[in-house]
């Protein structure tokens, strides 16, 4: 950790910038804490300092640097830019608790690919943002919060698809855009997997009762994967049935029993609903699309 001998500042001389706002993961819980026995469950806290935040899509560090001596009001940035290193340098350490599937974190993923792990680190150190800084001048620390995506242009599901997906994607030759069927036909598929504790994760699965896969072809649009994820994860059932992602005839369904696996991402349905979703995506084909909501 770097330390820098210059002139503590008043603290409200840190907050220069003051379209950056904090990151309320505070707030969040004291309104979830009102009638919810599990407050925001799409918000994932490891016990080593990792914040996987799957309702605003982005995985969240706080890194701090210690400052002795004087300072001055030229040397800020250089504070700040010693802050963020570390703070980067904590992600870096610590996303190798990110949730990939049932069975696997990231770390796994970088047992076998010393190339992916490098790709995630360039990925933090040159993309990663500052969205909060705090200033105690009491303790002479200055703590900013960084923030990475996990979903769009230089986002961490844009580094991992090359990982986890076929290099030849032939899937715009089999599957063309999307058209919305013109019938009564359903056109997305809603889980609701409440009270379950069930885990996002990068690659969940939705299987029936003997675990036989009920979604997602060996090969995926990339845009879809990149941009939105496999699935959408909400924990409201009324916004899901809003949501665009899955249109305006979703088929919902109810998940069944808690999953017994190393991490609990799998969604499992009964026989019925196997059925019935079998029988709308004959008429609606949105399985492929991955248009599907998982409310947790």
């Amino acid at each position: 950790m770097m330390t820098l001998s210059i002139r503590a500042l008043a603290e409200d001389e840190w907050h220069w910038d003051r379209s950056i706002q904090p990151y309320s993961l505070e707030e969040d819980e004291e309104a979830a804490l009102k009638g919810k026995v599990n407050p925001l469950p799409l918000v994932v806290k490891f016990p080593n300092g990792l914040i996987v935040d799957w309702k605003k899509g982005v995985i969240v560090v706080r890194g701090q640097e210690f400052i002795t001596g004087k300072t001055t009001p030229q040397n800020k940035n250089l504070i700040e830019a010693g802050a963020a290193y570390n703070a980067k340098i904590k992600m870096n350490n610590l996303i190798d608790e990110f949730r990939i599937d049932r069975t696997r974190r990231l770390a796994d993923l970088f047992e076998g690919s010393y190339k992916l792990k490098a790709r995630i680190k360039d990925l933090i150190m040159s993309r990663s943002k500052v969205i909060h800084r705090k200033y105690w001048e009491g303790k002479k620390i200055l703590e900013v919060t960084i923030t990475l995506k996990m979903f769009g242009k230089d986002s961490l599901s844009e580094a991992l698809y090359w990982s986890l997906f076929y290099w030849e994607n032939p899937w715009d030759k089999y599957y063309p855009a999307y058209k919305p069927p013109t019938s009564e036909s359903y056109t997305g598929l809603i889980i609701d997997a409440r009270g379950l504790d069930v885990e996002p994760a990068f690659l969940p699965r939705i299987v029936n009762e003997s675990e036989e896969s009920l979604y997602r072809d060996k090969y995926v649009k990339y845009d879809i994967v990149v941009n939105e994820g496999l699935v959408l994860y909400l924990d409201d059932i009324d916004n899901a049935i809003l949501n665009q992602r899955i249109g305006r005839n979703p088929l919902i369904v109810k998940a069944i029993t808690k999953v017994k696996s190393a991490y609990r991402t799998d969604v499992i349905l009964g026989e019925e609903d196997e059925k019935k979703l079998k029988e709308a995506d004959k008429q609606g084909k949105f399985l492929k699309y991955l248009r599907a909501v998982i409310v947790i």
